[in-house]
């Protein structure tokens, strides 16, 4: 995932099954690169994810979800979201925050005392209006079972103290459905959307999509937004 930091800053956030989570940082329009390391990939499944007689398959990148990392900068900030956690574990979203020179800022949860839900697909934006960051997630506070989860956000000015989130989907949807209609079996899967969600936020506005499964049988799986202040 790529963002653009108002001076021209190019940030690239991935993962790797050795190096982890990683951000780098291009100030010549992504001429040259200077990495480091966010976090050690949660959960690293690369060694059985998808291999046959011990190489990986090229079906690695499609059929194993990882922890989505998105990044946006602000003049003075960049920020990484990732998750942490799979289907029947514990699930939370992680924040990383780096300055413009890559110094790691603070590492840390983006809802604080969550061990009764889980949180999962994360995404960022910040609003450039404000300087305020955005995350995104699926939530399933409100739910003690944590079988249902609301697509919902929270917003912060340093990364640090978050909002309390608030739902953008009136809807819930199950995890196990999103985490199972994500992943690309076969060839001709018509489903597997990849369990990515996007947001955009500017004017003091932000925009959150994400997948709406409330029309199953129909196999009719939707995009929906919202307009958050």
């Amino acid at each position: 995932m790529t963002t653009v930091a108002p001076d021209g800053t190019v940030y690239v956030t991935g993962i790797d099954a050795r190096f982890g989570v990683w951000l780098a940082r291009s100030p010549d329009m992504g001429r040259t690169f200077r990495l480091t390391r966010v976090a050690r990939l949660p959960g690293n499944r690369a060694a059985d994810c998808a291999t046959a007689s011990g190489h990986p398959t090229p079906f690695q990148g499609i059929r194993c979800v990882g922890p989505n990392p998105t990044v946006s900068a602000s003049a003075k900030r960049a920020f990484v979201t990732y998750g942490v956690g799979w289907p029947g574990e514990r699930q939370s979203v992680r924040v990383g925050v780096f300055d413009a020179e890559l110094r790691p800022l603070w590492r840390g949860s983006v809802v604080a005392g969550g061990a009764t839900a889980d949180r999962f697909w994360p995404t960022n934006a910040v609003d450039a209006a404000t300087g305020r960051v955005w995350a995104c997630f699926y939530d399933t506070s409100g739910d003690p079972s944590r079988r249902q989860a609301w697509f919902s956000c929270a917003n912060s000015r340093d990364g640090r103290r978050w909002s309390r989130p608030v739902r953008a989907a009136r809807e819930s949807a199950r995890p196990e459905v999103l985490w199972e209609d994500a992943r690309v079996y076969s060839f001709g899967d018509i489903v597997g959307f990849g369990g990515y969600t996007g947001l955009a936020a500017a004017g003091g506005v932000a925009h959150p999509l994400w997948i709406d499964t409330r029309d199953l049988a129909g196999n009719k799986q939707e995009i929906f937004t919202a307009r958050l202040h």
